[in-house]
């Protein structure tokens, strides 16, 4: 399935689903601000811009260099005003998340999360800093919603090519904890459009995603359509 690919509709999918539509739905964050701090995310995951002061990473493969870009990402959480948190599931893997809880009593829990790491001979600016930006760009939307009728996990994987390691970790968390999650959105390579058809697919359109997706584009006035 496809649907218009842009971080603006994800930001907008995702809030749909994560809060009540008494009016924060609508709610529009500026594009361009947008943009601008997604592009700041990508340059420094990617080595296009210090990471660190003297720190450019040309990957995110090594114990090394990703042990330099979780501090980053833990800072970053902490500028939109999340608590940064850490699930170290073995001695080289360390996810890096955040708890957002819904404004209301709500027993239910919506996952959305992007890999941070990177094969050893790329930047990973496509792979996967974009999916990292999206996940972050959504978070700086969500704490800013007076209105959130689910608990939002937002998270950072840690090895993901090494055989998703990092989200089977956070997956099985969840599992022993008995969370009643709803729904999971993994965002993955959001900067490769080889057709030019401003799209994304959804890989694993579980029950009700395609009306997800279809509430949301109406809900942000989107004229593009969901192509299944």
């Amino acid at each position: 399935m496809k649907c218009l690919g842009s971080s603006s509709f994800l930001l907008a999918s995702l809030t749909v689903f994560a809060v009540s539509l008494t009016g924060a739905a609508h709610a529009q964050e500026d594009a361009t601000l947008l943009v601008e701090f997604q592009r700041a995310v990508v340059k420094r995951l990617a080595g296009g811009a210090e990471i660190a002061p003297g720190k450019l990473l040309d990957n995110r493969a090594s114990d090394e260099n990703r042990a330099i870009a979780r501090p980053y990402l833990i800072a970053t959480l902490e500028t939109i005003g999340l608590e940064p948190l850490l699930q170290p599931y073995s001695d080289s893997g360390e996810n890096v998340y955040a708890f957002l809880p819904a404004t209301t009593p709500s027993d239910e829990y919506v996952v959305l999360g992007a890999h941070f790491d990177t094969s050893r001979r790329s930047p990973g600016a496509n792979d996967n800093a974009t999916g990292s930006a999206a996940v972050l760009g959504v978070a700086r939307h969500l704490v800013t919603l007076r209105h959130r009728s689910r608990n939002i996990y937002l998270v950072l994987f840690d090895e993901e090519e090494s055989g998703l390691i990092g989200s089977a970790a956070f997956a099985q968390m969840l599992q022993d904890e008995a969370k009643n999650v709803v729904a999971v959105h993994t965002v993955d390579q959001m900067g490769w459009d080889a057709d030019g058809d401003r799209a994304f697919e959804l890989e694993l359109p579980y029950e009700g995603a395609v009306d997800l997706y279809r509430e949301a584009s109406v809900a942000a006035d989107f004229s593009s359509q969901i192509h299944v």
